[in-house]
C-alpha cells in the first residue's frame, strides 16, 4: 500500500436545502429489483455484480439506489444510507469508465441529495482525501466540508432544515 493511500483520511461534507445548487436530474430515477440486469451490466471487469438476493438484502437494510439511464444503459449511480434520524449519507457514487467526465455523477448525487433534504434530513457525503474528483462532485452539487459548517457565515441549524 502506498504512503498516499495509507495517509488518506475521510473528508466529510454536508448539504441542506439552502446549500444545494439547482442541478438537472432529468433521467435519474430510483432503481428497483427490475433494474438488476442494467445494474449487473453496469459493473466493470474487476467488480462482482450484485445478485437479486444481495439487492433485496440491501433494500431490506434501508439502502436505496438511484441511477441515470441513457439509451437503455445505466451510466451512473449512487445510493442513500439512512445513517441516523437527522442525517442520511450519499454513498457508492460511480460512473461507467466510458461515460466519465460528462457530469453524470453530479446528476445522480444531486438527485440523491435533493431526495434526502426533501425527507427533512441533512445530506452527508464522505470521500477519501485522495479522491479529489469525488470531493469536487459533491461540492459542485452544493455540499460543504463539515469543517466549514460554522465558518464564513455558513452555520447549519439542523433543527430548522
Amino acid at each position: 500500500m502506498s504512503n498516499e493511500t495509507t495517509n488518506a483520511v475521510d473528508v466529510q461534507l454536508l448539504a441542506t436545502e439552502t446549500l444545494l445548487k439547482p442541478i438537472s436530474t432529468e433521467g435519474v430515477r430510483w432503481l428497483t429489483a427490475g433494474d438488476l440486469p442494467l445494474i449487473q451490466a453496469y459493473w466493470w471487469a474487476d467488480v462482482e455484480p450484485w445478485t437479486l438476493e444481495e439487492w433485496c438484502d440491501l433494500a431490506a437494510q434501508g439502502y436505496r439506489y438511484c441511477g441515470l439511464i441513457i439509451d437503455g444503459k445505466l451510466v451512473s449511480m449512487c445510493g442513500v444510507e439512512e445513517r441516523n434520524a437527522t442525517e442520511w449519507e450519499v454513498i457508492a457514487v460511480g460512473t461507467r469508465p466510458d461515460c466519465r467526465r460528462r457530469g453524470y455523477a453530479r446528476q445522480v448525487v444531486a438527485f440523491a441529495a435533493q431526495s434526502i433534504v426533501a425527507a427533512g434530513r441533512v445530506a452527508t457525503y464522505t470521500a477519501r482525501s485522495t479522491n479529489v474528483a469525488s470531493q469536487r462532485t459533491a461540492e459542485a452539487v452544493g455540499f460543504i466540508r463539515r469543517s466549514e459548517e460554522k465558518e464564513g457565515g455558513k452555520s447549519i441549524n439542523r433543527n430548522s432544515e
